[in-house]
Formats: structure tokens, C-alpha cells, sequence
């Protein structure tokens, strides 16, 4: 009969979600070797909050042992919290008059909010690019993938460029994002497109 310590079966026995009966014996013969370990992992448990909680029985049901788990739920808890962290001065930035970052290529973006809409303006070679993003949803998120170089058109729906409006998808608004990936004008990656739209213009 395994000797396990009561901590470590309340918790386990607590978790919501069904969990295959192996994941739950295995937890149980680690917690039988390892009972020092176990009430630390159920001391630790109780710590977590209800996101870190909900992480720590994510990884039970993937078959992690209690000590892996606890460990991985903390890593996530606090890389939420981090984004969190991050997301509050980005929207206190974008509302005092600019959140500011600059991409790994030297392009500045300057990411405000008019309370409709987020603009995130960018100076690829000398040009000035902007963004619309219609929700403030994600914008950790986003504000990352730009930070390592990344720009990509799911995010947002209009993109400005020389006070023309292109939808995210549209060719002509690829090619913009591509050049603000690279640092250079719009115009240098597809000259051809924007003087054949000029012409259209003009007739």
C-alpha cells in the first residue's frame, strides 16, 4: 500500500478535469517516494493563482510528476504576469501620447490610442507607415513579435501609407509590412505597384 502524504492527495484529488488514472498512480508513487517533496509541492500548489492552479493540473493530466508540474505552472504564471506587466505600460503609454519601441533593424515604432482605434506608426527608410489595430486585445503579444523584427498582417486591418488606405491583406500592404521588416521605403520593394496606382489615380 502506498504511504502518501495527505497534502499532496488533497490536491490531486481536487483537480477538476478528468485525468487519466496512470497520470493520477504515477503522481502517487512519486508522492510515496518522494513525501518531503510532495508537501512542498502542495504548500506550492496552494501559492499559485487560479491561472497557475489551472496550469499546474494542466500539466498532471500531460502526465508531468506534482514537482514538474508545480515548476512549469510557476514558469507560466510568471511569464503571465510579465505579459501583464507589460501590456498596463504599453496602454499607458499609447494614452499619455506614445509608447515607444524600436525593432531590432533601428525602425521606431510609436504604438497610441485615440480611443477608437491603436495606431502604430513606423519609419521604415525615412517613410511614414501606420497601422490601425482596431482592439487593444493582444498587444503584448504583438509589441513581442515586433521587438524580435516580426511584422505580420493578421493583427491589424488598415494599413496608411502617403495617406492611402490598404487593407492588412492586400498586396500593396505586404509589400509595406516586408518593408518596414527591412528598414527601407515602401517605394524601393515595389515601385512598379504604387506608380501604376498613381496613374489609376490620375484617370
Amino acid at each position: 500500500m502506498l504511504r502518501v502524504p495527505e497534502e499532496i492527495v488533497e490536491v490531486l484529488e481536487n483537480i477538476e478535469r478528468e485525468v487519466l488514472p496512470e497520470h493520477i498512480l504515477n503522481a502517487l508513487k512519486w508522492a510515496a517516494k518522494n513525501p518531503e517533496k510532495a508537501k512542498r509541492v502542495a504548500e506550492g500548489f496552494r501559492k499559485l493563482s487560479p491561472l497557475g492552479k489551472k496550469e499546474f493540473e494542466y500539466y498532471i493530466r500531460l502526465g508531468y510528476n506534482p514537482e514538474d508540474a508545480l515548476e512549469s505552472a510557476e514558469e507560466r504564471q510568471t511569464e503571465a504576469h510579465k505579459r501583464r506587466s507589460t501590456l498596463g505600460k504599453i496602454l499607458a503609454g499609447a494614452r499619455r501620447g506614445g509608447y515607444r519601441l524600436k525593432m531590432p533593424n533601428g525602425v521606431e515604432c510609436i504604438v497610441k490610442h485615440d480611443g477608437n482605434h491603436y495606431k502604430f506608426t513606423f519609419n521604415p527608410g525615412g517613410a511614414e507607415v501606420t497601422l490601425i489595430r482596431e482592439s487593444g486585445r493582444h498587444l503584448s503579444y504583438i509589441l513581442a513579435e515586433l521587438s524580435e523584427g516580426r511584422v505580420s498582417q493578421y493583427w491589424f486591418g488598415v494599413v496608411i501609407y502617403k495617406e492611402r488606405a490598404y487593407n492588412s491583406r492586400s498586396r500593396q500592404a505586404e509589400t509595406v509590412l516586408k518593408a518596414i521588416e527591412e528598414n527601407v521605403s515602401p517605394e524601393v520593394l515595389a515601385a512598379p505597384t504604387f506608380k501604376c496606382l498613381k496613374v489609376l489615380r490620375r484617370k
